[in-house]
Formats: C-alpha cells, sequence, structure tokens
C-alpha cells in the first residue's frame, strides 16, 4: 500500500503536458457598454457525439513536424504550447472573420501576430484545467486543456460575415470554372490550398464550425441553468465547455462589474471636482460682480462730484458776470445822464447864441 505521503511526492513529481487549447472570444458594444460572448456551433457528424452543439474556438495540440518523433515521451515534449494551439484552432474555426485590436495585415500573418498576444498575456483571463482525472502510468504527465477569454472588435454583423466566407469557400470548393472573384477570394484566403497544377482544395479543418451566434452573459446563464435539452434553442454544450463558459461568464462579469464601480467612483469623483469648480467659478463670478459694481459706485461718486463742482463753478461764474453786467449798465446810465444834461445844455447853449444880436465888422 502506498502512503499519503509517497502519493504526495508523486504528484509533486508530475509534469504538465498540452493537450489542447481554446479560445472564447467577448466583444464590448459600444453603446450600452455590455459584453457579449462569441460561440461556434459544431458541424453535424455521424462518429462525433458531441457535433450540432455550441463550443468555443479550439482543439487539440499538433505534432511539431521539425521534431522527429521516437517515444511517447518526446512526443509530448515536441507537442505545441497553449497560445499557438489556441491562436492556430481560433482562426481556423472562425474562418478569419474576427478582427483584434494590434492585428492587421493579410490574413497569412495574423496567426504568429495572436500568438504573440497570448504570449505577451494581452487576454483577459487563462483557464487551465486537467482533460482527465487520472495521472498518464507510462509518462506521469497529466494533460492540461488551457482556455483563454480574449476581447476581440465589437462587430454586431460577425454571424453574417462567417455565413457569407463559408459559402464563398464552398461555392470555390464546388466550382468547375472559377470566375475572377473567386480567384482572387482563393489566393487571398489560407483555407484553399492551391496545387501544382492550379486545382483549389479546401482544407477540411476550416469547415468544423457551421455558424455562429452572440450571446450576452444573462443568455448564456439562463441556458445553463435550462439544462442540455433545451427545446427552444436547440443547444447543447459539451461538459467542459460549459464549465468554461460559465467561469468565462462569472469572472468577465466579475471584472466589467469592478470596471463599472471603478467608472462610477471616477465619475462620482469627476462630479465633485466639476461641483467644486462650479462653485469657485460663482464665488469668483460673485466677487467680480461686487468688483465691478464697487468700481461702477466710485465712478458715479466721482462723476457727481465732478459735475457738483462744475455746477458749483458755473453757478459762481454766473454771479460774477451777472454782476459786472449790472455795474456795466450803471455805468452806462451814468454814461446816458451825462450825455441828456450835456445836450441841455448845448441846446440852452444855441438858445442863448441865437438870442444874441448878429453885428458885423468892416475893415
Amino acid at each position: 500500500m502506498m502512503t499519503q505521503n509517497n502519493k504526495t511526492k508523486d504528484l509533486c513529481q508530475t509534469s504538465y503536458f498540452n493537450y489542447g487549447a481554446a479560445i472564447i472570444p467577448f466583444a464590448v458594444d459600444p453603446k450600452f457598454h455590455l459584453p457579449f460572448f462569441v460561440l461556434a456551433r459544431n458541424a453535424v457528424t455521424k462518429w462525433n457525439k458531441h457535433s450540432a452543439c455550441f463550443t468555443s474556438f479550439g482543439g487539440k495540440s499538433e505534432k511539431i513536424k521539425s521534431h522527429p518523433i521516437k517515444t511517447r515521451e518526446m512526443q509530448i515534449e515536441h507537442l505545441e504550447d497553449a497560445e499557438t494551439t489556441a491562436a492556430r484552432e481560433f482562426y481556423e474555426e472562425s474562418l478569419f472573420c474576427f478582427n483584434i485590436d494590434g492585428i492587421h495585415g493579410p490574413l497569412n500573418n495574423r496567426t504568429p501576430q495572436l500568438v504573440e498576444q497570448l504570449r505577451n498575456k494581452q487576454y483577459l483571463f487563462r483557464i487551465d484545467f486537467p482533460v482527465h482525472n487520472k495521472i498518464i502510468q507510462k509518462t506521469s504527465m497529466i494533460p492540461i486543456y488551457s482556455v483563454f477569454i480574449k476581447q476581440v472588435e465589437w462587430n454586431p454583423n460577425i454571424t453574417d460575415r462567417f455565413r457569407t466566407t463559408r459559402q464563398k469557400l464552398m461555392r470555390v470548393r464546388y466550382a468547375s470554372c472559377p470566375t475572377q472573384s473567386q480567384q482572387n477570394f482563393a489566393h487571398s484566403h489560407p483555407a484553399i490550398q492551391i496545387g501544382n497544377r492550379g486545382q483549389y482544395t479546401l482544407l477540411r479543418r476550416f469547415l468544423e464550425k457551421t455558424s455562429i451566434e452572440i450571446f450576452s452573459i444573462a443568455g448564456l446563464r439562463r441556458f445553463l441553468q435550462m439544462g442540455d435539452h433545451n427545446l427552444l434553442a436547440d443547444m447543447y454544450m459539451r461538459p467542459q465547455t460549459k464549465g468554461c463558459i460559465k467561469m468565462a461568464c462569472d469572472l468577465v462579469d466579475s471584472a466589467f462589474k469592478t470596471h463599472q464601480m471603478q467608472k462610477l467612483q471616477e465619475y462620482r469623483e469627476q462630479c465633485i471636482l466639476k461641483k467644486q469648480s462650479q462653485k469657485k467659478q460663482k464665488s469668483l463670478k460673485i466677487f467680480k460682480k461686487k468688483q465691478t459694481e464697487q468700481k461702477q459706485t466710485l465712478i458715479d461718486h466721482k462723476i457727481w462730484t465732478t459735475k457738483k463742482m462744475t455746477n458749483s463753478q458755473t453757478t459762481n461764474n454766473d454771479n460774477h458776470d451777472n454782476d459786472d453786467n449790472n455795474d456795466n449798465d450803471d455805468n452806462d446810465n451814468d454814461d446816458d445822464n451825462d450825455d441828456s444834461v450835456n445836450k441841455k445844455f448845448v441846446q440852452k447853449d444855441n438858445q442863448f447864441i441865437t438870442k444874441l444880436p448878429a453885428f458885423s465888422v468892416h475893415l
């Protein structure tokens, strides 16, 4: 029998390897500022019991072709890492329909850019969970499945875009004589492989998903509570996908709630600062108004005093002028009296002269 200490030692000695990876994309509506998840529906197949169910964009990790694999341990060591698997599966299953901030250029160059972003931890959350409860006995390694929750650009017409691109790919696949537009599309899209003779072959791994849908957090929670047999929406999920999506809903909801609380706190602080600034502006306006009123009163007082002084001066001058005029009038009256007296005297002299006897002198 193995003791508990030996069990813990064996668990500590066990290592992990990347079994697979996936991306659960979400976008934020710019109008209502709410997060929405985007899930894909699997194609209907006879051999897959999980066909026609909604899942994330992901799959198993592939082997690195540059390394020759001999044993089981070497095979596990030379598998893809979680970031490359998630980026490759995401773009393959979404048909390169998503736009991600910071990723531009032709479609063939977008996968390594997404790998770099995931390696630089440019995602919201990462969930790692073991695929099987039992440890692989030959290698003593636990397979890990990684799920990245990453934000993509908001596009309400993403379902139509996916459907139109899938229809174009199917038309190119079954076209005996493709048109010029179909040829241009085939040369630009990585899902179509061009052979040596110019024939177009559509890679099967790009046809794993038939459609994609946008879900709100409340809608996903309602669906998860209803169970697997959802006759209204005809939806089904794997148990692992259910757990991941439930955890993703909780994490994104809590993150957005904290973000909204921070925004509300910032908004409250901004409102307080605005009120303080408005109060300061009002007090400054009142102070300036008082200053202008005081200045106006001073100016009015000065004008009143100057008017009063000028009025007093004008009244004094008028009085002096009146006095002078009176004096002049008196002088004029005196002169007039003198002239009248002289006139009378002259008249009297003339009368006297006229009364004298005329005489003549002869020499």
